[in-house]
């Protein structure tokens, strides 16, 4: 039988879901070839993965990326089967990363296409999730509460954070009825201080000054 012969009979086999039959043919078309065709290699690991036999799947993606460096298909396979392997998604990562740095640009597959697009998509997913702004999430109460622990000096600092922080600290008074520039370590402004004192509605407590331009 020839190889062509073997691989069809193990796409049938695949259809018919004789899946051990299968891994049989293109076993035999994979030991016929010389030099070694990683096409039958990729067709027996993806029998391998719906039997979920993930570690003989990713021996014979291995074997692919050692018969074929520069074949995208050999990072493609071993890639996608550490996905669905428990804890293996950053080894993943680094295989399309592999992949694309030995995989030769004028791939006409369109594999190399694949491999940048999977590998971007996994590099998304392993990304720590964007930071959430308290202030969205945290009731105004218990924002006011945790901004008590702060100094002065910080919580002047936590009106640059965004526009929203500004906006949201300028309408607390409380937080305004201490004015406190003992921490102050450059000249401040008539004008800051009145800003201050505009925040508070004009009901400062208390006041220490330091450093206060003329």
């Amino acid at each position: 039988m020839s190889i062509a012969e073997l691989e069809e009979l193990g796409r049938q086999y695949c259809k018919q879901k004789n899946y051990q039959k299968a891994l049989g043919a293109f076993s035999e078309a994979f030991d016929a070839t010389a030099p070694p065709d990683i096409t039958y290699l990729d067709l027996r690991a993806a029998v391998y993965e719906r039997l979920e036999n993930f570690q003989a799947a990713l021996k014979d993606g291995k074997q692919m990326i050692r018969f074929a460096r520069q074949d995208a298909r050999g990072y493609l396979r071993t890639a996608r089967v550490l996905q669905k392997m428990e804890g293996k998604a950053q080894t993943a990562l680094d295989i399309y990363n592999l992949g694309l740095r030995s995989v030769k640009a004028e791939d006409k597959a369109g594999n190399l296409r694949l491999l940048q697009a999977l590998r971007d998509k996994l590099t998304r997913q392993l990304s720590p999730p964007k930071s959430i702004d308290p202030l969205t999430v945290l009731p105004a109460e218990l924002v006011d509460l945790i901004m008590e622990y702060l100094n002065f000096r910080q919580q002047v600092n936590c009106l640059r954070v965004s526009k929203h922080w500004n906006v949201f600290l300028d309408s607390q008074p409380r937080l305004w009825a201490e004015l406190d520039l003992s921490l102050a370590q450059r000249p401040v402004l008539p004008e800051f201080v009145r800003k201050c004192m505009y925040r508070s509605k004009m009901k400062i407590r208390v006041a220490r000054i330091n450093r206060l331009r003329d």
